[in-house]
């Protein structure tokens, strides 16, 4: 996942402390305990962790097989006044995804990350 053995020790320290994961005999194990961050607060940690998600993407995109990625888009005009319902309906969509997707033999770690931004300056003028 490109981080040194000590970067991935702290992280499943601060994990743990955190409640997040539990040790059981030398087995990790996820708590139940699920932690969302509020996306609309921003934070310099969530911005840089955004990043560092997108980045991962721009490299999957050069080195991965399509088979083993999905990375599509679509663009389109909105009302603005149904952007709270949206995020809504990805909330539920991306806790939908997770819990199917974390069935089954788990091999391999993945990131859903999906995006829903502005394309057009503030500032032009509205037709």
């Amino acid at each position: 996942m490109g981080v040194s053995v000590f970067e991935t020790k702290e992280a499943i320290a601060r994990l743990i402390s955190l409640e997040l994961l539990e040790d059981h005999e030398g087995q990790l194990k996820r708590t139940e305990f699920n932690v969302s961050a509020l996306s609309d607060v921003p934070a310099a940690a969530l911005r840089e962790h955004a990043k560092q998600i997108l980045n991962k993407g721009i490299e999957a995109l050069e080195e991965q097989d399509q088979s083993d990625r999905d990375m599509t888009s679509i663009t389109m005009a909105i009302d603005p006044a149904l952007l709270p319902e949206a995020k809504k309906i990805i909330l539920q969509f991306r806790r939908k995804l997770c819990k199917f997707l974390e069935n089954g033999v788990r091999t391999e770690v993945y990131v859903f990350s999906p995006s829903l931004f502005r394309l057009t300056n503030k500032l032009e003028k509205k037709i």
